[in-house]
């Protein structure tokens, strides 16, 4: 974590970490280290069969300014099969083209834990993000903190909330709500504790 090595750092990494099946990396932590989109996929990428990474820390990078990371991310979700942990806060995760890592995660079934903190998914990622909830029974930890997540977005995961029974803990602080939103949410938990 905190080293710049950019794209060239990046792709070294990424190769010794394609080529090597023996190692037994169970935590990777590369948050501020300046990746790029494109260098951010290439690591990602590298990490689709690996078998012993349980924790991967990508936040405070450029993942999401164009759609690399968000296809790798999508197919790192759905062909890793170790992974439990993935960190993703301070990044550019929005807009359409996140609909397809946001999406995978309904075929997810290994990541407990999952930080999109303080970046834009919105009240449409929220919309996907609650969709794919519906059908994840792996998550456990969700942190949506500071991700302008309207009214729309918090009816969507309201009605999550009465669907999904493995979820322990969801955190939307900072997000604009609003009063509708709020009050969907607390009746969404009201139903998810029924179901405990």
């Amino acid at each position: 974590s905190n080293n710049p090595i950019g794209e060239q750092g990046a792709d070294a990494l990424a190769t010794v970490l394609g080529k090597d099946a023996h190692h037994v990396l169970r935590t990777l932590e590369l948050s501020k280290c300046e990746l790029s989109d494109v260098a951010a996929s290439s690591v990602i990428r590298s990490l689709h069969k690996n078998k012993t990474l349980e924790s991967l820390d990508l936040r405070h990078n450029g993942i999401g300014r164009g759609s690399q990371a968000h296809f790798a991310l999508a197919q790192l979700l759905t062909r890793n099969g170790a992974l439990r942990t993935l960190l993703l806060g301070w990044n550019s995760i929005h807009g359409v083209r996140s609909d397809e890592f946001l999406n995978a995660l309904r075929y997810n079934t290994h990541i407990t834990h999952l930080d999109l903190s303080w970046n834009t998914i919105g009240s449409r990622g929220a919309s996907c993000l609650g969709w794919s909830l519906r059908f994840n029974t792996a998550l456990v930890s969700l942190d949506l903190t500071h991700n302008d997540i309207g009214e729309r977005g918090g009816f969507v995961l309201a009605d999550t909330l009465q669907e999904n029974s493995t979820l322990e803990k969801i955190t939307l602080d900072k997000n604009p709500l609003g009063q509708i939103g709020g009050a969907a949410l607390l009746r969404g938990l009201r139903a998810y504790e029924a179901l405990g």
